[in-house]
């Protein structure tokens, strides 16, 4: 069944497009704002990590003060909403590089987020 393009649909799309394309506060460090990306009880399972995502970011943090250096190039998410939950495919490339040792890598990835709608002050409704 088709879902009927309202306001709210249109604006919680949007927001959800945001969050997804949020990975560029770990590429820029910019931590706290890739904490607050999270949901407290949020976990993550990725290539290198898999467990809470506040430890994800701690890790990421070690990670960014490394010679390792990541790029995120993000696409726009599919996004299935249902009441107040949804779920985003989000593929992406991500470009690896460490000068130190002259070498680099790309990988291709796919995201599959759960979404929950909460009223916090960066979910704009």
């Amino acid at each position: 069944m088709a879902q009927i393009a309202t306001q709210s649909y249109l604006e919680d799309r949007l927001s959800i497009a945001d969050l997804m394309i949020g990975w560029i506060h770990r590429d820029l460090g910019e931590w706290a704002q890739l904490r607050n990306l999270f949901h407290p009880d949020a976990t993550i399972d990725i290539t290198w990590f898999s467990g809470k995502a506040s430890d994800f970011v701690d890790g990421s943090m070690k990670m960014g003060a490394s010679s390792f250096k990541a790029k995120h190039v993000i696409t726009s998410p599919v996004v299935t909403l249902s009441g107040g939950k949804a779920i985003a495919e989000t593929n992406a490339i991500v470009v690896g590089d460490n000068a130190v040792l002259g070498v680099g890598c790309e990988g291709h990835a796919r995201f599959y987020d759960r979404v929950e709608h909460v009223y916090l002050p960066h979910w704009v409704r």
